[in-house]
């Protein structure tokens, strides 16, 4: 449909892969080419588009198992493709049927999939991984942020250690309520 609608006018030359899997034989795997003719594609445009890229468009596509020319879109179907394979290839070795390359589709999104599934998965691991290392990163920053501060206090605990060993257990608490402990609120009890 997409042919008929937008390049019903024009040459258009493809490269396209078809499996077949069946239960003694495994997966085979036949390249083929396409090349397709609009229906309204006139004859003069037809050999200028044919001059100008035909021969760059058979030397990339390279080595292949046939290549299917002038057929109508509507004939664009999978028994087509079979009855031009078992005309084209050696098939005596395995099944050729559309049952056998709908199989081998089925199989082959699967393992697209399970390809896919397992990136996501890796993407995933790498995502986890990284944000654990940020975690970590943020909590020993956390950790150098703690022990600066206590290293900075350090010498103000040692002094007060010091003067405390010298003090009473009155001249101790009248200490804790000076504004150079903070933290300490120290409250005075008439009774």
């Amino acid at each position: 449909r997409v042919l008929q609608s937008e390049y019903n006018d024009q040459i258009l030359f493809g490269l396209a892969r078809v499996s077949f899997i069946g239960k003694t034989f495994g997966s085979r795997q036949i390249w083929w080419a396409l090349e397709w003719t609009g229906e309204h594609c006139t004859s003069v445009k037809m050999f200028g588009q044919l001059r100008d890229c035909g021969n760059a468009m058979h030397e990339m596509i390279g080595e292949r198992s046939f290549t299917v020319t002038n057929l109508a879109a509507s004939d664009m179907t999978l028994d087509a493709i079979c009855e031009r394979v078992k005309r084209s290839c050696d098939v005596t070795d395995f099944d050729l049927s559309v049952e056998s390359l709908i199989n081998a589709h089925v199989e082959e999104q699967k393992t697209i999939e399970a390809y896919f599934d397992k990136q996501l998965e890796k993407i995933r691991l790498r995502r986890m991984a990284e944000e654990a290392r940020k975690r970590n990163e943020e909590r020993l920053q956390r950790l150098r942020q703690r022990n600066a501060a206590r290293e900075k206090m350090q010498p103000l605990l040692e002094k007060r250690k010091q003067c405390w060993s010298e003090m009473s257990l009155p001249d101790i608490l009248a200490d804790l309520g000076k504004s150079t402990m903070p933290g300490w609120v120290l409250f005075e009890v008439d009774l």
